[in-house]
């Protein structure tokens, strides 16, 4: 929890500084409109600990669920998100099968799972106008490792995509105001999201691959109910 705090705390300090070095970029939505005469950064965060946040990964490699869920993310750019960052915390995270070991990443406490420093940006995932058009957060995932008990060691990498809304409405400084989702589907290890595209327009496709030694297959990370996200500054989406 501690290492979380203070690697965001640098990851703002340095975003601080460079945020007056930004050019405008040529526009591309989805964007990012300050309100109140707000700066840059642009902070958002989730619940904070303790939270009964439901998480679970569906893999062959294994398939792991969580309680509690820190989430914090940083946009740095209004009119091009793609350099936007993440950081995220998966708390009391274990087997669900089996002895139920408990998990975590080098450095954290057991049950404790710390994605690092990732990018994240905003991508439609449904096209179209009004109620239509639909916003999603695209979650880049750098290669990372943990270990689950003594001998289970897992690897995940690639990327998920998860919705945020709401579009085009103002977004306060309360907890609630903005609301995500990063679901499964029915089938197994299947997200329920993965198509969106891209600021050139390009259809593309989210695939989070996981491995624990015999070879990266499909997997999908699943959050059981919408995460409640709190702005630090006045915001609105644009679509």
């Amino acid at each position: 929890m501690r290492r979380l705090k203070v690697l965001f705390l640098m990851l703002v300090a340095v975003a601080a500084m460079a945020s007056v070095m930004v050019a405008t970029a040529a526009a591309a939505p989805p964007t990012v409109l300050l309100l109140s005469g707000e700066k840059l950064p642009v902070l958002i965060l989730s619940e904070k600990e303790p939270n009964k946040i439901l998480t679970q990964l569906e893999s062959e490699a294994a398939t792991l669920e969580g309680e509690g869920l820190l989430l914090d993310v940083m946009i740095t750019n209004l009119n091009d998100t793609s350099d936007g960052s993440y950081l995220v915390l998966f708390l009391k995270v274990k087997e669900e099968k089996g002895k139920k070991e408990s998990c975590n990443t080098s450095g954290d406490k057991t049950g404790e799972i710390l994605i690092p420093t990732n990018l994240i940006h905003l991508v439609y995932d449904a096209l179209g106008t009004g109620e239509a058009l639909g916003v999603g957060t695209l979650f880049l995932v750098s290669e990372f490792g943990f270990t689950c008990g003594a001998g289970l060691k897992i690897k995940i990498k690639g990327e998920s995509l998860g919705l945020i809304k709401p579009i085009n409405s103002e977004a306060k400084v309360e907890l609630g105001s903005l609301k995500g989702k990063l679901k499964c589907s029915s089938t197994f290890g299947v997200p329920e999201e993965s198509k969106y595209w891209n600021a050139a327009g390009e259809e593309k496709k989210a695939v989070l691959l996981t491995t624990a030694g015999a070879g990266f297959e499909p997997s999908c990370e699943s959050i059981l109910s919408e995460i409640p996200l709190e702005p630090m500054t006045m915001i609105e989406i644009m679509g």
